[in-house]
């Protein structure tokens, strides 16, 4: 699982469709308890709170030098616990990312997030243990 200290992902995965993506994980050993996130992103999602026209150092700047790319990312969560007897685990909004990149924090806020909001209508995790 990623920390601060050692921030690699166990995975990651490209672009998504519109459909949605299937994604399969091996288990690690001994691992029983982990959180998953997911985190989305629309490039060039602007609105009054993230404008194209904002500069650095200014509220609502997205980084990059044509603009950023709009409204941050949105981070979903799930604690899994393999031990639980729990199969499927919905994932919920924990908040967005920083709109210019600049750390990996996830901020709960989300006042002035707009049409990001309606990037992702459900997440779900179902977990299969081989016996």
């Amino acid at each position: 699982m990623p920390t601060k200290t050692d921030p690699e992902a166990d995975a990651v995965s490209g672009a998504t469709s519109k459909a949605g993506v299937d994604a399969a994980f091996m288990e690690k050993p001994g691992l029983r308890k982990f959180r998953i996130l997911a985190e989305f992103n629309q490039s060039l999602d602007f609105n009054d709170r993230y404008p194209a026209s904002a500069k650095p150092g200014e509220p609502g700047y997205s980084g990059g030098p044509v603009g950023g790319s709009g409204q941050p990312s949105l981070v979903y969560a799930a604690d899994i616990d393999l031990d639980s007897g729990v199969h499927v685990y919905k994932l919920s909004l924990e908040g967005h990312g920083a709109a210019d990149g600049r750390d990996g924090s996830i901020d709960p806020d989300l006042a002035g997030i707009t049409s990001a909001l309606e990037i992702v209508a459900d997440i779900s995790v179902a977990v299969q243990q081989n016996p």
